[in-house]
């Protein structure tokens, strides 16, 4: 632990360590992001500032950049997620399987960029690719700020029989 002396007072303060950051596992494979984090704290030690402490990151704004889900304090929480329905070709053409995406959520909570990553037919990647556009969620946090997040999702097509 680190001491500190301040002019005001005879005794020495104790500094703790709040929290420390440390750069989550990479994304998928590709994902822009991967990199190492590296943060920079400005505390407010003006007369009549609050004497918080401003968190940003070295050379990046943080409400710009692009987080993985594990990588925030609060992760995006579904709103308004209506289910994607079968197409119609593809229920004639029997074709059932997972589709994968990897979608981007904006600070307000909407969807900002959908990549398919595996499907079972061109279709179900159309259908797919049409409603969760429509998605909307409570956004992800970090330090009470709203940042963009990817998520990963997974929904499993299965037919009737």
């Amino acid at each position: 632990m680190e001491v500190v002396c301040t002019p005001d007072k005879k005794e020495p303060l104790p500094v703790r360590t709040l929290r420390q950051i440390t750069s989550a596992a990479p994304g998928p494979a590709g994902a822009k992001g991967d990199e190492g984090l590296s943060f920079k704290l400005t505390p407010d030690l003006g007369v009549e500032g609050a004497g918080g402490v401003e968190v940003g990151i070295q050379g990046q704004d943080l409400e710009a950049m692009v987080f993985e889900e594990n990588q925030t304090d609060e992760n995006v929480v579904p709103v308004f997620t209506p289910s994607i329905d079968y197409p119609q070709r593809a229920r004639e053409l029997g074709v059932q399987g997972t589709l994968e995406t990897v979608i981007t959520i904006d600070r307000d909570g909407s969807v900002i960029k959908i990549d398919i990553v595996k499907s079972p037919h061109r279709s179900i990647s159309e259908e797919a690719k049409r409603v969760i556009a429509s998605w909307r969620f409570k956004p992800a946090k970090i330090k009470g700020v709203p940042v963009k997040v990817r998520r990963i999702q997974a929904i499993e097509f299965k037919l009737d029989e």
